[in-house]
């Protein structure tokens, strides 16, 4: 496979709950800086949700 990025992982919620995540992204039309980026940008959002 070509122009395939992931993360996997566990994140710590503002309110304290450890959340898991897994995020494949394939055949993206950007950069590969870019959409490393990118999938930090979300990555760190999940940390921000309060869940």
């Amino acid at each position: 496979m070509t122009r395939v990025k992931s993360f996997a992982g566990y994140v710590t919620s503002k309110s304290g709950k450890r959340l898991a995540f897994a995020i494949i992204v394939n055949n993206y039309n950007c950069t590969t800086y870019q959409i490393g980026r990118k999938l930090n940008t979300l990555m760190i959002a999940l940390g921000d949700f309060d869940a």
